[in-house]
Order: structure tokens, then C-alpha cells, then sequence
């Protein structure tokens, strides 16, 4: 099977960035530093381009400063970011990335130690290398649903339009909105399309019997309620659909698929990947999806990520037709030594969030070790191989 994997590589890391290019340095007195480009919206533009829709986390270099941790927001009454200041005897640092806070009424939240914002690149599908850096079309946060960050983008065209998802970040909720461009490259806000603790939404390429679907993963601790101790499943966050008359205004549906118990590889959570797309052929059609599972490892605050895939219904995406219980990519470690020196800690993940079809393979876009971004190419019977 791994010879149907015709290529693999990083194709966009934090070195990529031009050094010049931090808009987070330019509001602040502090020194800041690129620590990802990861996690990449993608779609095919008109001149056969990729477009990833790269997020970029830019942090604070030295975020421990004396006796206090620094953290970045963007201010939208200032419109310009800022730094919070947080004492150390008030913090727990869990991993380089984030922190918990211990608040005075007694409660913990959490704040990220990067900022993230979005960067369009043109990568040339034949030989996946950069062709085009579209800095000045660059997504940063802009308003108090995106305070702490701009992250995980996905592209589906719809009847050409490109539509993009992202997660927004901020002290009120983790939400998602939606974003449209006409030529794939300049997107513009279009509003907040799903509320508190929503994300890794994805839209479906087609409309499906008149209305617009998504899949979503709704997540924290409001939902972990226990199942029954006779169930198969544990509780945790799962995938869940919902429909849309207009993309804007959406009904949510059941959850459509949970991880089992006795599933190990994922075993802890499960989340919408790529945006579904076509496949099949003309007697037969389905929606591919890849989604990420994630299986808990007990000496490690992270669990195991990987990617998986699922075949579902084309005339009712409620009803899931097969599922790979076995990973279709998972992190390559002849692709670490490329990035290693902005490797922040050590991890063992892959956040795949994008695939395209081009002639007899698939182009599989991902976020490698939560630094860089990786294309997979594979061959179209490839994936057959799993269902």
C-alpha cells in the first residue's frame, strides 16, 4: 500500500514566513516569533493553483517575563493587539501552547500563548512547491470573536463560491463563522454562523435534498455526560450534523458518530477533517470524509492523532455507510528532521483539513506536529484500500 503513496512532503513550515511579515510584533513592544503554519484550509483555484489557507501562531518569544506569564489578544475597541499580564502563582502551564488559569472565584480557564491568524498560499500541484505568497491578502483577527485567534480553516466551493469555516477564539466562546470569496484567494466575513463550543465544522460540496449540510463537533465539558455503564461508547466530544437553508442560519441534527470504546486508535475524540467530497463513480457515489481520532495515551497529556476515513450517504449524509477502522495517515517521522528546530515539544500528531482531486490521485493537505503543513499525494485506488 505504500506504494500508492506517490508523495509526502512539508511543502509550507514557520522558516517559509518572511521575516518581516508578524503582524502581531507590529502592536506590541515585545519580541514575537512564527512558532507554526499549520492546519491549512485548501481548495483548487481557476488556474489549477492549490490555495492553502495556511493558519500562522505567532507568540511572544519570551512569554515568562519576571514573575508574570504574557499572553496576546487583538483589542477590537484599540483595534491593535495587546499583551495581558498574568502572576505566575496564578498559572499552571500544561504545554508550551497553552496555560490554565486559576481565577479568583475559584474556576480554571485556559489562554493559548500564540495568536493565530490566516496566510493564502498558491502551492503548483505538480511538483508542491510555493508559487505564490499572498501576504496582502492575509486574514488577521478583527473583532472580539476572534480576540484570541483565527484558526483551522476549511474551503468547500459551492455552486462557485468558495466558502471557508473557521474556528474564532475569544474570552466569550469558541464559535465558528463563515467566510466567502469569489476567486478563492481574498475572502471576506460574512458572520458567525455557529455559537459556543462549535467547531471543525465542514460543508458539504452540494446541496442535498434543497438544503446546505455541515458536519461539526460541538465540544467541553458541557456534553460529557456519562453513558449508561452497559454502553459501548465513552462520552466525549463527536461528530454531528446539521442543515441550512441558506448557510446561515442551520438546525442541528443527531450526532452521527461517536468513538467506540473498544475502537483504541480512537478512543478519546473524534472530529470532522477534510470538507466531504465526491467519490465513487457514475453507477455509485458517496461523500468521503476524513476526520481525526484521537487515542488517548496515559503517559502523555496529548493523545495520538490520526486520520481516518468514512463513506456516507449522498442522498441522506445522516446515514454513514462504512468507516476505516484503521488509520489512512498518521505522523511521518522522516518529515520531522525538516522542522525540527521549531518543534516546541514533542508530539505525535496529524490534523488533516483539507483534500482535492486531481486526474488519477488526491492531494491530501495537513497540519504536521502542530508546525508545518504537509501535502500527501495518493493514488485513487489508494483509498479504496481502507473500505
Amino acid at each position: 500500500m505504500k506504494n500508492l503513496i506517490l508523495k509526502d512532503k512539508i511543502v509550507f513550515s514557520p522558516n517559509d514566513i518572511n521575516g518581516d511579515i508578524k503582524p502581531l510584533q507590529e502592536d506590541i513592544k515585545f519580541e514575537t516569533e512564527i512558532i507554526g503554519t499549520f492546519n491549512p484550509g485548501m481548495t483548487t483555484l481557476p488556474n489549477g493553483n492549490i490555495l492553502l489557507m495556511i493558519r500562522v501562531a505567532e507568540a511572544i518569544k519570551n512569554y515568562e517575563l519576571d514573575d508574570y506569564i504574557l499572553t496576546p489578544r487583538f483589542d477590537a475597541n484599540k483595534n491593535k493587539f495587546i499583551v495581558d499580564k498574568y502572576p505566575s502563582d496564578t498559572i499552571k502551564i500544561k504545554d508550551p501552547r497553552l496555560f490554565e488559569i486559576q481565577q479568583e472565584n475559584k474556576t480554571t480557564s485556559l489562554r493559548l500563548t500564540s495568536i493565530s491568524w490566516l496566510l493564502p498560499v498558491e502551492i503548483n500541484p505538480e511538483n508542491l512547491s510555493i508559487d505564490k505568497i499572498h501576504y496582502d491578502k492575509k486574514i488577521l483577527p478583527s473583532r472580539t470573536i476572534e480576540e484570541m485567534g483565527i484558526e483551522d480553516p476549511r474551503i468547500t466551493l459551492i455552486d462557485n463560491i468558495y466558502y471557508m469555516t473557521v474556528v474564532c477564539v475569544s474570552s466569550n466562546k469558541i464559535c465558528t463563522s463563515l467566510y466567502a470569496s469569489l476567486d478563492g484567494v481574498k475572502y471576506g466575513f460574512k458572520g458567525l454562523i455557529f455559537e459556543h463550543q462549535n467547531k471543525d465544522v465542514v460543508l458539504f460540496p452540494e446541496k442535498i435534498n434543497k438544503k446546505y449540510y455541515a458536519l461539526t463537533r460541538p465540544e467541553g465539558s458541557n456534553i460529557s455526560i456519562g453513558y449508561p455503564k452497559e454502553s459501548q461508547f465513552f462520552s466525549g466530544p463527536f461528530i454531528n450534523i446539521a442543515s441550512s437553508p441558506d448557510l446561515y442560519h442551520w438546525k442541528p441534527h443527531e450526532c452521527i458518530f461517536k468513538p467506540l470504546e473498544k475502537d483504541n486508535l480512537f478512543n478519546t475524540r473524534i472530529g470532522p477533517g477534510a470538507p466531504p467530497i465526491l467519490y465513487g463513480n457514475n453507477k455509485k457515489s458517496y461523500f468521503l470524509e476524513l476526520f481525526h481520532g484521537v487515542e488517548q495515551d496515559k503517559k502523555k497529556e496529548i493523545g495520538k492523532y490520526r486520520t481516518f476515513s468514512m463513506l456516507i450517504d449522498r442522498n441522506n449524509p445522516e446515514n454513514i455507510i462504512k468507516v476505516s477502522r484503521k488509520p489512512i495517515l498518521e505522523h511521518n517521522t522522516k518529515l520531522k528532521e525538516s522542522i525540527k528546530s521549531k518543534l516546541i515539544f514533542e508530539k505525535d500528531i496529524i490534523f488533516t483539513t483539507g483534500i482535492v482531486e486531481k486526474d488519477y490521485h488526491y492531494i491530501i493537505a495537513s497540519g504536521e506536529l502542530d508546525t508545518a503543513t504537509r501535502l500527501t499525494v495518493v493514488d485513487k485506488h489508494f483509498l479504496d484500500c481502507f473500505f
